[in-house]
């Protein structure tokens, strides 16, 4: 299954909204790429991409975060976050 979003990350430096494309395989991996679009705080005016993989579980999604966000500030890197993705907006 294809899908489009948006994912919202919430830091305590400030959140930063991607806009989210992605596959969903029946036996529930996925993979995502995820475009910078807006942010608060830190990321007030940040740009960037990044891609995640996992699997889908009970409550959401479970994965891996890879990529960069380029803040005004100076680079946010998020190379190898495991996170779980419980709160996603999907458009499809």
């Amino acid at each position: 299954m294809r899908y489009t979003g948006r994912f919202v990350l919430t830091t305590p430096s400030g959140s930063v909204t991607l806009h989210d494309s992605g596959i969903l395989t029946e036996k529930g991996k996925f993979f995502e790429i995820q475009m910078v679009v807006s942010g608060t705080g830190a990321f007030k005016g940040a740009t960037g991409m990044l891609t995640s993989q996992g699997r889908e579980t009970l409550t959401g999604f479970a994965g891996r975060l890879t990529g960069s966000i380029c803040a005004p500030g100076g680079e946010l890197s998020a190379y190898g976050e495991d996170s779980n993705f419980d709160d996603e907006d999907s458009d499809e």
